[in-house]
Order: structure tokens, then sequence, then C-alpha cells
């Protein structure tokens, strides 16, 4: 298949991804500023112009910071479910400010806060649709589908596979997040239904709306499914056109190795560097392949993607099942293995790593590690109540427990993106943030 081809199939899952964003969520651009600076800033991915592709990102980052301020300045219990009283900053403007001086662009863009108006009584109006978590979703994903994007014509353009296997770690690592921000809300939603014990007007709104967000996460998740497969194909194709180049240049040195003698091929004072300069060219180029293949390998999204599937389908069919939530997927023998598997993540991965003296392991408050996969280590720790397995996303800070508790049964605990002192707390009482989080109640075995 061409790579023309490989484009056009990607680029019809962006466009669902668009679809989904905007037009299902009857959203109305000229009513909502922030849904409407991610469609320009996005703009990037349905022209595929990674060279756009990094003023994007600043830009996202930029959304996400602003959102995160948002909903912390908020008086209300949950900030994320305010609608933001400010703009966002304009794209046009910080696309250009970007060309000139990318820290610059940024770092105005932090700080502005434009107000739309002010209404009679002399309070702040909301001026979007949506509110800051549903927003974040949305952020989110685009991030990883533009680190994706990326990743893709960093490795058929520019050939740069390493490169390309660390902007495709980065789209993944976006991807959990909006994962987890959805997976968050639908879990505090099932809650307040086994409360309420039944789904009034409001509610069965809001289910439809976290339906949609789950779907956006979900065709984001089939568009990096194919991106990765696609880089991996090529890869596969690269590296046995690689190594038949080779060959011949393997076969020859051998043969005049063989010719010259070992000590006078060893100690030959005139030696002829051409084809051994291109032969280290072609290894190197081998090396770096393989080294990516590996860790596409390791960032399979289709896990994640099966979770997303599952949060539709408990929506949809308004039953929740026993393991739906579950980004490892307990209970099943090849998620049993990743996360008993022994195995700390690789370098590459633990390069990104939240600082360690903020976050110090795990394993330094008595917790056991058990095993990794992709950007998660598993640890569990015995205590009176039971036995407690955490899940630490090490490259954004966070937490999510899960407890065998011996009356209620099994629960898990969420924490997002926590501080070095909550992530202390945490780590010595998995109990502490229950009050400030959220926890999934499951069914009692």
């Amino acid at each position: 298949e061409s790579s023309l081809a490989s484009f056009v199939f990607v680029d019809s899952i962006f466009f669902g991804i668009f679809y989904i964003f905007f037009m299902s969520s009857g959203c109305d651009f000229s009513n909502d500023p922030w849904c409407y600076a991610l469609l320009e800033a996005t703009s990037c991915l349905r022209e595929q112009n990674s060279q756009r592709a990094d003023a994007s990102l600043a830009y996202l980052g930029v959304l996400e910071s602003r959102l995160c301020a948002i909903s912390e300045e908020e008086n209300t219990g949950d900030g994320w479910a305010s609608i933001p009283r400010t703009l966002p900053p304009n794209w046009g403007m910080f696309s250009s400010k970007y060309c000139e001086d990318p820290s610059i662009a940024v770092s105005e863009a932090l700080v502005e806060n434009i107000i739309d108006d002010v209404d009679d009584a002399g309070d702040f109006p909301t001026i979007g649709l949506m509110d800051c978590r549903r927003l974040l979703i949305r952020v989110l994903t685009s991030q990883s589908e533009v680190y994706s994007m990326k990743a893709s014509q960093l490795v058929q353009g520019q050939k740069d596979w390493t490169e390309g296997a660390n902007h495709y770690q980065q789209a993944v690592q976006k991807i959990h997040e909006g994962l987890d921000v959805a997976d968050t809300e639908i879990s505090k939603w099932w809650t307040m239904m086994e409360t309420a014990g039944s789904i009034d007007t409001l509610s069965a709104h809001q289910k439809d709306l976290l339906m949609k967000d789950a779907d956006i996460v979900a065709v984001a998740l089939e568009s990096m499914t194919v991106r990765r497969d696609r880089m991996l194909s090529l890869a596969k194709r690269e590296e046995a056109q690689l190594l038949r180049t080779l060959r011949p240049h393997y076969e020859s040195r051998d043969e005049v190795k063989h010719r010259m003698g070992e000590n006078r091929w060893r100690n030959n004072p005139n030696p002829k560097r051409d084809y051994a300069q291109l032969r280290v060219e072609y290894e190197q180029r081998l090396k770096d392949i393989q080294r990516a293949m590996e860790r596409l390998q390791q960032l399979d999204p289709t896990v994640a993607l099966q979770k997303a599937m599952n949060l539709q389908k408990e929506l949809a069919n308004g039953v929740r099942t026993e393991d739906a939530g579950n980004t490892e997927g307990e209970g099943t023998a090849s998620n049993d293995q990743r996360r008993y598997n022994g195995e700390r993540p690789p370098p590459e991965l633990w390069i990104n790593r939240v600082p360690l003296e903020q976050y110090p392991d795990a394993t330094d408050y008595g917790w056991t590690f058990t095993g990794s996969w992709e950007v998660t280590e598993f640890f569990e720790k015995n205590f009176p109540y039971g036995t407690v397995k955490l899940d630490w996303y090490f490259t954004t800070g966070t937490v999510k427990t899960s407890l065998d508790h011996p009356t209620k049964g099994k629960t898990q605990l969420f924490g997002k993106k926590c501080s070095p002192d909550l992530y202390d707390k945490v780590l010595k009482n998995p109990r502490i943030h229950t009050g400030d989080r959220y926890h999934r109640k499951r069914t009692k075995k």
C-alpha cells in the first residue's frame, strides 16, 4: 500500500475525531471560543503539515495550563465542572509570535487573561458551552493526535526513527491522560447513579455528554493504532532492506580479511575506510530502526482502546462491568503478566520520569515493585484493611490505587497529577485521598 493511501486512511479517522469533537456535541463555534481555538490550532492535522506541529503543540500546552489554572481559581467544590470565563489566547497572534520567538509567545499566552464581557451585576459571565474538564479531554486528545502525526512524518519523510518513537511515546502519554480524565468523570457519574438509584433528565443528559467524551478518546486511539501499525510496517521493510544492503559488505569484508590474514588485517598501515564508514552508517540506521521498533511494540494502544470502548459500552447498556474502566485489565492472563513481569521501564521511557527527588520510588515507602507496562509501574503493599495495588504513571505524576476492602468489596481510588506533597501522603496512607478524589465501587466478591 502506498504512503498516500496510508495518509488518506488516517485523515479519514482524524475528520471523524473532529466530527465527534464539535458537531455531535452541538457546539456552535461562534458561542464557544475555546472550541474554535482548538479547531484553529489543529489545522496542521487537517493539512498534514508537520512544520506547524511545534506551534500547535506549544499552543495546546498553553490551553492545558490555562484550563488547570481556571479550575483552581473557582471557589466551587469542583472547579473542573466550571465553564471558562476568560477567552483563550488568539491562535493567529500566538502562531505569528511563535515563529519569531517561541519562548516569548508561550510566556505571554500563559499570563494573557482576556475577559469577554461583564454582566449587569458585575460578575464575569461564562462565555462558552463546555466546562473545563470536557475541554481538557479535547486538548489532550488533540495533543496526542499532533504528536502521532509528527511521529509518522518524522519516520516517513526524514527517516528519523529515534525522534519518531519519542513523539509517539508523547502521543501515548497524552491519550492516557485524556482517557484517565474521561474515566474519572464516568466513574463519578456511576457512583452518583448508584447512590440516587435512578436516572433523571439531568443525569441522562450528563450520560450523553460522557458517551461523547469516551467517543473522542476511542476514535483518537483508533487513529493512533493505525499510525503505529503503519510505522511498524515501514520499519520492518526498512530493516529488511538494510540487512540486504549490509550482507555484501560483510561478505566482502570477510573475504578480504581471509585473503590478507588476521595479522595483516589488524595491522594494515594504509587501510581503506570508504566501505567501512558506509557500513557504519548503515549499521547505525539499522540500530535506530530496531530500537524504534522495540519501543513502538511496547507502546501498544490497543489495551487503552479496549478500555475506552468498554466505557462506551457500559454507558450505552446502562450496566457496569467488573473491569470496564481498568487500564491494565485485571483478571486477564496477559495483563497479569504485565503487572507481575518484574521488569522496570526501559531507559528511553524512564528518562521522561517526573523528578526522583520530588517523587521517590514507591519502594522507599515500603511498597513492593511487581512490574511495568509502557509508562506505568505497578506496586503492592499489605495494610490492615487489605492488599493495596498502586499504579504509578511516572511521566505525569499520576497515582491510582485499588484495594479489597473487608466489608465494602473491591474499591479503586484515583489521583490526578499529584503534587509531591500529596504523592508522599498517598504512598504513606492510600486512603488519604478518598475525601477529595472519587472512588469506583465494584461488585463484591
